[in-house]
């Protein structure tokens, strides 16, 4: 069902594609040296298996995306450790926890299990690369405390002027599907049979995972994971509308009608102190000139950084040039 995003295993694995080291042996052939730091063709290889699998037929132009990611993740971790930013293995054990957490999983082997199943990876494979990903998020948080400082007042005033535009839900919901097999007034009345069902005590995620036709969500009872305001949704109006009413643990009494049928909405969390959506309000003043202060500082690190490439790469010509194109991916 478009625009109810439910992080599935295959979300985690483009995440985690993202981030690009490997735990391997440094050793042998080197394709590149980051200010003075050697980066080898295993690491790559590792990489390219991890990513593809080992028996896939990579192009030169994802090679080269892999390899110019090398290049970028040993400048941030390089400049981590500059500053004393160290991601410990207490932080990576949390941060799985919080993706098996939402994503309904038993627990962190059946994590491990799936995106094993799915895409090869191995545990290191993914333990190193969640550590790149909180390196750069400490990173990321000290360079925008140096370059972007937050004015408390300013903050305070935005949600002083409208509270109510800050509020946050994460909810659970359950669809009736309006198709070929269940028209509008058949969809409608199954709605309002589950809604009575509830009435009487049944539960909620029991409920979404027998008859929610939103098959990605009823699986995790329902949950769509992630928080969101009225403002700032993924969802469809009429249902973000409904969702952002809500109490906490409080359910629509009266089917939510939206282009995909009729939905049962249970508000699952709800933030709506100031306490509880100031980081909220702090990215919605912020965000902007936070994302630029630091894509500049790390087009300086670029720009500063001994790189020695080892390595080319050929790309296809675009169609009006006759000589062979080189490309750098950044």
């Amino acid at each position: 069902m478009k625009n109810f995003k439910w992080m599935t295993m295959a979300a985690i694995a483009l995440l985690l594609g993202g981030l690009f080291l490997s735990a391997c042996d440094r050793k042998g052939k080197v394709i590149a040296v980051v200010n003075g730091e050697n980066i080898y063709e295993a690491e790559m290889v590792s990489m390219i298996n991890g990513l593809y699998g080992e028996e896939a037929d990579v192009d030169d132009a994802a090679r080269e995306g892999i390899y110019e990611s090398l290049i970028y993740t040993r400048l941030i971790s390089q400049e981590a450790e500059r500053r004393g930013l160290e991601v410990s293995e207490k932080d990576i054990d949390e941060n799985i926890a919080e993706i098996v957490k939402s994503n309904g999983l038993a627990d962190e082997k059946e994590f491990y299990k799936q995106l094993d199943e799915a895409y090869g990876y191995t545990e290191d494979f993914v333990r190193n690369l969640i550590r790149n990903s909180l390196e750069e998020e400490k990173l990321y948080e000290a360079v925008i405390e140096e370059t972007v400082p937050v004015k408390e007042a300013e903050v305070s005033a935005a949600f002083d002027q409208d509270p109510g535009k800050y509020r946050q839900v994460e909810v659970r919901h359950i669809l009736v599907a309006v198709d070929d097999d269940t028209d509008d007034a058949a969809a409608k009345s199954q709605a309002n049979a589950l809604i009575f069902r509830l009435l009487k005590g049944e539960d909620f995620a029991s409920l979404a995972k027998e008859y929610s036709d939103d098959t990605a969500s009823a699986a995790a009872g329902g949950l769509l994971s992630g928080f969101f305001s009225r403002e700032k949704s993924d969802y469809v109006a009429e249902f973000t509308a409904a969702s952002v009413a809500l109490a906490k643990g409080e359910f629509t009494r009266i089917p939510v009608k939206t282009e995909f049928g009729y939905h049962i909405i249970k508000a699952e969390n709800v933030l709506s102190t100031f306490e509880e959506v100031r980081e909220y309000i702090v990215e919605a003043l912020y965000g902007t000139a936070r994302t630029e202060a630091y894509q500049a500082f790390l087009d300086k690190l670029m720009e500063e950084g001994e790189i020695e490439r080892k390595l080319t790469f050929e790309t296809e010509a675009p169609a009006d040039e006759e000589e062979p194109a080189f490309q750098t991916l950044q």
